[in-house]
């Protein structure tokens, strides 16, 4: 239904991936999450070249922790390879 609106609508790319996500759906396109303030804060530490390799595993550690939070929720996720994992039920 979003789909055919959106195409009904001529909207970019862009503009999907905002009516998606607005109506708590993944965008096609990752990278607009980033328009998230807290999630391009993370971004720019992640990829900061003066983190060091202990605090990066450790940032990546609460990462791991939310996706797990997430799925106990009843969320359900993505692995690296594409690989859906059913959160619990709530």
């Amino acid at each position: 239904m979003l789909e055919r609106l959106a195409t009904a609508l001529d909207a970019s790319p862009s503009e999907r991936d905002t009516l998606l996500t607005t109506a708590g759906f993944r965008p096609d396109d990752p990278t607009s999450l980033l328009a998230d303030p807290d999630l391009t804060q993370l971004y720019a530490v992640l990829t900061d070249s003066r983190l060091t390799g202990e605090h990066r595993a450790t940032l990546l550690r609460y990462v791991r922790l939310a996706v797990q939070h997430a799925q106990a929720l009843g969320y359900a996720t993505e692995d690296a390879t594409g690989t859906a994992t059913n959160g619990a039920q709530p």
